[in-house]
């Protein structure tokens, strides 16, 4: 995480300085060019860990989404989401890995090749005909 912290410290203070200068939809564009792809890029894993670790990073998410919306600090998180229409980390990161595996079943030529192969299927397991023959198989520990 910190890659992403020392990287958006710099960015709030170019916001904060931007906020009045520009209208809102280019600080939405600002936001979407420099903010969202940084949390989208490998949020399947980084994500995927417990919640204390993520916290300095849903901070600077929110900080950067105050000062490019010039709101106070009392402004719900939610709202905020809602204008610049996203999500929050944790729910980016349902959505990325939904989204995969909805690639997985039915879009599997459009997946690298690594993640082809990466979920398995109950019906490759055994050859039983049950109604979870087409979910996904969970390994038990």
């Amino acid at each position: 995480m910190n890659i992403f912290t020392k990287k958006f410290i710099k960015y709030s203070s170019m916001f904060y300085m931007l906020r009045n200068k520009l209208p809102s939809s280019c600080l939405r564009n600002i936001y979407y060019a420099f903010v969202h792809p940084h949390i989208l890029y490998g949020i399947e894993i980084y994500a995927n860990m417990c919640s204390t670790y993520l916290k300095p990073l849903n901070v600077l998410v929110n900080k950067l989404s105050r000062t490019l919306q010039n709101c106070w600090l009392q402004t719900p998180v939610a709202q905020l989401y809602w204008e610049y229409q996203t999500l929050p980390v944790n729910q980016l990161f349902i959505l990325q890995i939904l989204t995969l595996v909805h690639t997985f079943f039915y879009h599997n030529n459009e997946l690298p090749e690594i993640y082809r192969e990466y979920f398995v299927i109950n019906s490759t397991v055994h050859s039983h005909s049950t109604r979870q023959k087409s979910d996904l198989h969970i390994y038990s520990v």
